[in-house]
């Protein structure tokens, strides 16, 4: 039988697998006593399913090592063993062997086996576990903690996006080290529809406190799963059950609650996790290649339809009534067509927190640092490439806030700090941008010595590093060979990383921007676009040149006099004073207006509104939106490139960027 029909599905259901193990055994080091049986049943069932699948293919090195690490948690599992002190490292070093094992495969050589490590396995499967791990530092410990955008106090300072006061400094410190409480949700062996009333439980339960987390994900609960018909609930401080209980009681088939998590019955939480897809299973794996292909024929099909629609209004008037209502008619299912494609390479922000505990785990060991982390934003979405991209920019910033942002223990404990320092991971959407921050808590960026480094090197003049503002010299960051650090390590100090994050970000279309507070912490927030797909555009035209603003980004538009200058008094907007600019003049080109009225947009940017004038306005037009190439990605102001149906190449302008 030839097996290598299923090699791309063996590939992806392992890497799902070794994901899973990865994050199950960390979380083994952090959770409550009483959630571990249930745990652990997970990670076993990880190294089952991959030992099966890798015998039936006839990777025996891949299965050899599963078993042996099965082994392993088999043992502890059967005897109720508690874990030793090394058990969890083991479990991750053949993770790590694993994955390499899977990726040689995918690149067509052969797996090279590891009998050493499977040895290591069996001598400590066969030793009995005789120390109990230590409890957590904090109820989230490197474990990503993910809640939905809203949901409690985030990691974030500053001024928000819709103009809110800033949080206070101490909101930097992310919540690890606060009481919570763990219950579980009753839903009635009757209901036909148990994850329904789930869902609509929890949304009783955040009425009256903040959700931290649940087991199932509310992910699950919407896509109908609910093993054991139950719902694990972990809020915030500590709780009156009877109250909550009668509270959800009023939502129908729910019988109330019970203290603690318990575990899940073992034959159903698999379900938790996507698997190959059986026969009425709704779900299809679609690879993202693929879906790539889709979206460039979707963007393809909204230009030919633009063409179409510039031929029909060359047309006749009274020959292009019938044709005119068929390509509209086409227009509207290509925008459906591209809606769905853009929805299916959609994927949760958990898929890009997971991929951080283990990180922060391993660099916690390596300084000899206790680190915790918490993520939140679960039911954002992002494009699945967008998200895959983030991973390396934002492992970057976390080295560098493990490294030498975040105080010894001793120091944090000195300063009335706990002694575990907290990365925070927030993810939200804000109009047709992805807001992704990291913070910490620790000690914040030197700005003088960021500056003096900068002199050093021969950036900036020492007068005028002495003139600047905190604002511009946080930017000295992002220059190549500027750290702050005296030492290097392997990990960071070296003077790069952020010039990396910076070019990686741009790449993308998006933009970085640091914040800092000495003795508090920092944060670095990336902006990028949601998608590089179709999108709205309104047309200007600027002397012989047309310009494409985002749509989304435009408010108002109006015919008015008004000040070309940022010094100029502005136009008014909703009872607001707001600053206006000749946008000729704002990008360097010649304008044929020069005074009298003209048409204003009204345009938003992150938090600041200003009047862009124009010398026309030439309606608008939905397009398919290009990244810009080298080194155009590097000037100021502008997003992407696009085509007209016309056939003209035109500049689509980064409006929050124009007006900041």
């Amino acid at each position: 039988m030839d097996l290598s029909r299923y090699l791309g599905l063996f590939l992806t259901d392992s890497r799902e697998h070794l994901s899973g193990l990865e994050t199950d055994a960390v979380r083994l080091e952090t959770v409550p006593a009483g959630e571990r049986p249930a745990l652990v049943d997970q990670v076993f069932r990880h190294l089952h399913s991959l030992k099966g699948a890798a015998a039936t293919m006839g990777f025996s090195p891949v299965a050899d090592l599963a078993h042996a690490a099965e082994e392993l948690v088999g043992r502890r599992r059967e005897k109720k063993e508690p874990f030793a002190a090394g058990d969890v490292d083991l479990l991750l070093s053949a993770a790590d062997a694993l994955r390499a094992m899977v990726e040689d495969l995918a690149a067509e050589a052969p797996a090279v086996p590891r009998p050493d490590l499977v040895q290591e396995l069996a001598r400590a499967a066969a030793a009995k576990g005789s120390v109990q791990p230590p409890e957590p530092l904090s109820p989230t410990s490197t474990a990503a903690v993910l809640r939905a955008p809203g949901a409690g106090a985030g990691p974030a300072e500053g001024p928000d996006a819709e103009g809110k006061p800033p949080r206070d400094p101490a909101a930097l410190t992310p919540t690890c080290s606060d009481p919570h409480t763990t219950f579980t949700v009753k839903i009635s062996p009757r209901s036909a529809t148990p994850a329904a009333r789930a869902f609509l439980a929890l949304r009783h339960l955040e009425r009256d406190c903040e959700v931290l987390a649940t087991i199932p994900a509310v992910e699950h609960l919407k896509a109908g799963r609910l093993p054991g018909g139950r719902l694990v609930v972990v809020v915030r401080g500590r709780c009156d059950l009877e109250a909550l209980s009668r509270a959800v009681s009023r939502v129908p088939e729910v019988d109330g609650l019970e203290p603690g998590g318990g575990p899940l019955p073992p034959d159903e939480t698999a379900a938790e996790r996507p698997v190959a897809v059986a026969a009425g299973d709704p779900a299809v794996r679609v690879s993202v290649e693929l879906l790539d292909q889709l979206l460039e024929l979707a963007g393809e099909l909204v230009l030919q339809s633009s063409r179409l629609k510039e031929a029909v209004r060359a047309l006749a008037e009274s020959r292009r009534g019938t044709l005119d209502g068929e390509v509209d008619r086409l227009r509207l299912l290509v925008k459906r067509l591209d809606a769905s494609i853009l929805t299916a390479r959609q994927t949760p922000a958990e898929h890009l927190a997971e991929r951080f505990p283990r990180a922060v785990r391993d660099l916690s060991r390596r300084l000899g640092k206790p680190l915790a982390f918490v993520a939140e934003g679960a039911e954002t979405t992002l494009d699945r490439g967008l998200a895959d991209a983030l991973v390396e920019p934002l492992l970057h910033v976390v080295r560098n806030a493990a490294d030498h942002g975040i105080e010894p223990p001793e120091e944090r404990v000195e300063k009335g700090k706990p002694a575990a320092g907290c990365l925070g991971l927030s993810v939200k959407r804000e109009r047709d941008r992805v807001l992704v921050e990291l913070s910490d808590d620790g000690r914040g960026f030197d700005l003088e010595r960021l500056k003096a480094r900068a002199v050093e090197r021969g950036v900036v003049s020492a007068a005028d590093a002495a003139a600047m503002d905190d604002e511009t010299a946080l930017e000295l960051a992002f220059l190549p060979g500027v750290s702050t650090t005296a030492r290097a390590s392997e990990l960071s100090g070296r003077g790069v990383g952020m010039d990396a994050v910076l070019r990686a970000v741009e790449q993308l279309g998006g933009r970085v921007s640091l914040e800092s507070r000495t003795g508090v912490g920092s944060k670095v927030r990336f902006s990028l676009p949601a998608t590089v797909s179709v999108t709205n555009l309104q047309l200007v035209g600027l002397g012989s040149e047309i310009l494409g603003l985002p749509l989304s980004r435009v408010l108002y538009a109006t015919q008015a006099h008004g000040g070309d200058d940022a010094g100029a008094e502005g136009l008014l907007f909703q009872g607001e004073r707001i600053p206006s600019y000749a946008l000729g003049k704002l990008l360097g080109l010649w304008e044929s207006r020069t005074g009298g009225a003209r048409p204003y947009l009204v345009v938003e940017g992150e938090g600041r509104r200003a009047a862009l004038g124009v010398d026309r306005l030439l309606g608008q037009e939905e397009v398919v939106l290009r990244p810009l190439g080298p080194p155009l990605e590097r000037i100021s102001g502008l997003a992407g490139t696009t085509i007209l149906g016309s056939g003209r190449p035109i500049f689509v302008l980064d409006v929050p960027r124009l007006v900041a």
